[in-house]
């Protein structure tokens, strides 16, 4: 699968930034394959869309905000999201952009960073 399919534009405006005051009433869109129709709702109405067998998963990682973007030698952008660091000083697991264009242990630099 390409994952170049999952990239899309999307709004700041869009982006939530902070929690609502009250959790369950944050925005919930509900997907209804048969009739391939969508509908707004809010998170407290998510038991009506369940499955009386249905378990859930709480997903409780969290993303750490760092995002480099650079240059490769050939000039190149390169966009690099760290994600955990290893057990090595100063090595990370990380997400690149673009991901084929980039082979392991390539070299990017980030030439304004101390300006």
């Amino acid at each position: 699968m390409e994952i170049t399919r999952f990239d899309f534009e999307l709004p700041d405006e869009l982006i939530a930034q902070t929690p609502v005051d009250v959790r369950d009433q944050s925005r919930l869109m509900v997907i209804d394959r048969k009739t391939r129709t969508f509908s707004h709702h809010r998170f407290s109405e998510l038991p009506r869309f369940l499955p009386r067998a249905a378990v859930l998963f709480r997903n409780n990682a969290s993303v750490l905000p760092a995002r480099l973007r650079a240059r490769r030698p050939s000039g190149g952008a390169v966009e690099c999201l760290l994600l955990t660091p290893t057990d090595q000083p100063a090595e990370w697991w990380c997400l690149v952009r673009p991901g084929r264009k980039l082979p392991v242990g390539s070299r990017f630099s980030q030439p304004d960073f101390w300006s």
